[in-house]
C-alpha cells in the first residue's frame, strides 16, 4: 500500500509538471518564428520561442539561462506563505504595518462593492467616490504583468477615462460588476526623477530580496528600472512592451534600457536615451539608492518566511512606496545581456531544488 501510494504521487507531480509546461512553454503565444525542429528542441529544455530569440539561444548556451517555466516554480519557495504576496487585499493588512503601501478603498468581489477602513463605498456611491479622488487604480487578483489594472481618472468637466481612453460612466459601471475579486486602491504620484525618463507611466523598480536555504537573512540580488512609453502606457511592464534598465547594485546607476515585445523596430535595441521623451536613462542614478536598499531589505527580514520577494517599488517626491510584494519575479529582465543561471540567483534557485 506505501508503495501505490508512493507511485501514485510520483505520477500526480510528473502529470502536474507536464500540464505546467504544455500551458507556459508548448502553448505559449509567440510573435517570432522559428523552426519547428528548433522550437521543439528548446521546449523540452524549458525555453519558449519568445526566450529563443530573447536570449538568442541559437548562439548562446541554452545552459546560462533560467527559463520561465523554471522561473514559476520558484514561487513554491515561500511555501503556504506566499499568500501574502499573492492576495492584493492581505498584502496591505500585512505589510502596511511596517512601510508605506497604496491604501486600500474598496474590495470588490462579482460586482459587489465594500469599502474598507474608513470608506463606506458601495455600488452606489463608487462613482462620486472617483470624482471626489480623481484617481485611482483598480486592480483584479487574476491580473498579473500589468494586465487586469487600471488607472481611472476624472477629469475636470466629470467625464471618466481608463487607462487613458474616455469612458461613460455606464462602462466603468460595467468595469466594476465584472466576475472576480478586485480592489480599488490609492494612486501614488511617482517622483520628479521618474517623471523626467517617462511621464506617461507609472514606472516602478523591481528589486529582488532573496536568501539561500538554510540561510537566516536575505538580500538584495537583482534590481531593475522599468520604464513605460507610448506603446504600452499606463503601465511600465516589459510583457507589455516597457522597457528595462538593470541597475549597478553598488550604486544605484542605470544601464540601457532594454524592450523585448511592443514595437518591432524597439525590440532588444539598448537606448540611453528615451525614444519617445528624450528623457535621459543610462548613467542616472536612483535617488537615496543606499537608504532605499536598507529600508527593503529590512522590511524583508521582517518576515522570516518570506525566502524570495519581488518588491514593486514606486519612487516619490518624499521617499518611496512599495506598490506590491511577488512571490517570484521573471527572469526575462535580467537576462537581456547575459543568463543568471549560473549566477547568485541561480545558485539560490539551486539551494531550493527549483533547478539542478
Amino acid at each position: 500500500m506505501r508503495i501505490l501510494k508512493k507511485f501514485y504521487h510520483i505520477c500526480k507531480d510528473v502529470l502536474k509538471k507536464t500540464l505546467l509546461w504544455y500551458r507556459l512553454v508548448w502553448k505559449s503565444k509567440s510573435d517570432f518564428k522559428i523552426s519547428l525542429n528548433e522550437r521543439i528542441k528548446f521546449a523540452f529544455r524549458g525555453f519558449t520561442t519568445n526566450e529563443y530569440i530573447w536570449y538568442d539561444l541559437a548562439h548562446h548556451d541554452y545552459r546560462d539561462y533560467i527559463s520561465d517555466y523554471e522561473r514559476i516554480r520558484s514561487r513554491e519557495m515561500n511555501g503556504k506563505y506566499k499568500i501574502v504576496l499573492d492576495d492584493k487585499l492581505l498584502f496591505e493588512e500585512v505589510f502596511g504595518k511596517y512601510i508605506k503601501v497604496p491604501t486600500t478603498y474598496a474590495w470588490i468581489s462579482d460586482g459587489n462593492i465594500f469599502g474598507m477602513h474608513e470608506y463606506f463605498l458601495n455600488e452606489s456611491n463608487i462613482l462620486s467616490f472617483l470624482c471626489s479622488v480623481k484617481v485611482a487604480v483598480l486592480k483584479w487578483e487574476k491580473g498579473y504583468e500589468g494586465k487586469g489594472t487600471f488607472v481611472i481618472e476624472t477629469k475636470n468637466n466629470g467625464d471618466f477615462c481608463v487607462n487613458g481612453v474616455s469612458k461613460t460612466s455606464e462602462e466603468l459601471q460595467r468595469l466594476f460588476r465584472c466576475q472576480g475579486q478586485a480592489i480599488l486602491c490609492e494612486y501614488m504620484y511617482q517622483s520628479e526623477f521618474e517623471n523626467s525618463i517617462y511621464p506617461y507611466s507609472t514606472n516602478t523598480l523591481r528589486i529582488v530580496c532573496a536568501k539561500k536555504k538554510g540561510e537566516k537573512k536575505a538580500h538584495i540580488i537583482k534590481a531593475v528600472q522599468r520604464i513605460g512609453n507610448d506603446a504600452c502606457k499606463p503601465v511600465d511592464n516589459m510583457s507589455a512592451g516597457g522597457f528595462a534598465s538593470e541597475i549597478d547594485l553598488a550604486t544605484g546607476k542605470l544601464g540601457p534600457a532594454i524592450a523585448k515585445l511592443g514595437v518591432m523596430e524597439r525590440r532588444m535595441i539598448p537606448y540611453e536615451i528615451h525614444p519617445d521623451t528624450g528623457g535621459q536613462i543610462a548613467g542616472r542614478i536612483i535617488p537615496q539608492w543606499d537608504e532605499l536598499k536598507k529600508s527593503l531589505t529590512d522590511l524583508t527580514n521582517q518576515f522570516p518566511y518570506l525566502n524570495l520577494v519581488a518588491w514593486d517599488v514606486l519612487l516619490t517626491e518624499d521617499g518611496f512606496c512599495i506598490i506590491e510584494g511577488n512571490a517570484s519575479s521573471g527572469c526575462g529582465i535580467f537576462q537581456m545581456k547575459h543568463g543568471v543561471r549560473n549566477a547568485e540567483l541561480g545558485d539560490i534557485y539551486r539551494s531550493y531544488g527549483i533547478i539542478e
